[in-house]
C-alpha cells in the first residue's frame, strides 16, 4: 500500500500545478483501465498463490509479444525478426511447460491410484 501511497503523496501537488486535468468524457476510459490493471495484479496474485513461480515465470514473459502486437496495432511499428524469434521461443518454453505439468499430473494420479 506505501508503495502507492508515498509516490501518490509526492506527486500530487505537481501534478495539480502544471497539470492539466483530463477531460470528463475520459473518466470511463480511465476507470475501465483502473479495474483491468486491478484485475489483472489481483489474478496473477492468484495464480502465484496456486502455482509453482518457476512455472508461471515463463508466462510472464509472454508480454514481449503483446508489446510488439499491441505496438503494431496502435503506433504501426513494424516488429523486427528478433521479436518473432524470441516469440517463438517464449510459446515453444510455454507449451513444453504445460505439456510437462500435464504429464506429471498424469502420473502423479496413476501413482496415487495404484
Amino acid at each position: 500500500m506505501l508503495s502507492t501511497a508515498i509516490p501518490f503523496v509526492c506527486v500530487m501537488p505537481f501534478a495539480l500545478a502544471f497539470a492539466p486535468l483530463p477531460a470528463p468524457a475520459s473518466l470511463p476510459l480511465g476507470l475501465a483501465a483502473g479495474v483491468a490493471g486491478t484485475c489483472g495484479f489481483l489474478l496473477l496474485t492468484l495464480a502465484y498463490a496456486r502455482a509453482e513461480a518457476q512455472l508461471l515465470i515463463i508466462f510472464e514473459y509472454t508480454g514481449l509479444f503483446w508489446a510488439a502486437l499491441l505496438g503494431w496495432a496502435l503506433f504501426d511499428e513494424v516488429p523486427r525478426l528478433q521479436i518473432f524469434m524470441g516469440a517463438g521461443i517464449i510459446i515453444g518454453a510455454c507449451l513444453f511447460a504445460s505439456l510437462h505439468e500435464r504429464r506429471a499430473a498424469q502420473i502423479l494420479r496413476q501413482k496415487s491410484a495404484a
